[in-house]
């Protein structure tokens, strides 16, 4: 019984610590251009949505599924 007990904490701690890994990672090596991005969206387009150009050149963030632009 006390060997079922630390191989199932074991392996939910293996699990547990893997997620928080993944989740840690971002995966995008140009973290750099990602905030010129930010700030040119900020200066430039902080009341009016971007045109399907704009849209084009910039990539989505980590999060973003949809981008809503003017055509």
């Amino acid at each position: 019984m006390k060997t079922k007990v630390v191989m199932c904490s074991g392996l939910f701690c293996s699990v547990f610590a893997g997620a928080f890994m993944l989740n840690q990672y971002d995966g995008r090596s140009g973290v750099a251009a990602c905030d010129e991005w930010e700030l040119y969206l900020l200066e430039h387009h902080l009341s009016a949505r971007m045109s399907e150009t704009e849209s084009k050149d910039l990539p989505f963030g980590p999060r973003e599924y949809i981008r809503i632009v003017n055509k």
